[in-house]
């Protein structure tokens, strides 16, 4: 008698462990993993694009090379 409650008793604490177990898994992991991502919005997309382009500074048209001076011989 005392063995079987003993057997049913230890079976009732390992299943609500494993239940235990289970909860946590699914809090961490499962429940994360269920939210598909979210599509960008081609505006959204394109801001983020020119926040990694490195800045382009103005254009400016090229100068004329300056005359290079020799001595006189």
């Amino acid at each position: 008698m005392h063995a079987g409650l003993l057997l049913l008793s230890l079976l009732a604490a390992l299943l609500l462990f494993l239940l235990w177990i289970r909860g946590l898994y699914v809090a961490r992991f499962a429940g994360s993993s269920r939210q598909a991502p979210r599509a960008l919005h081609p505006a959204e997309l394109q801001a983020l694009r020119n926040q990694l382009r490195p800045p382009v500074p103005p254009a400016t048209p090229p100068s004329p090379p300056a005359p290079e001076e020799h001595p006189p011989s």
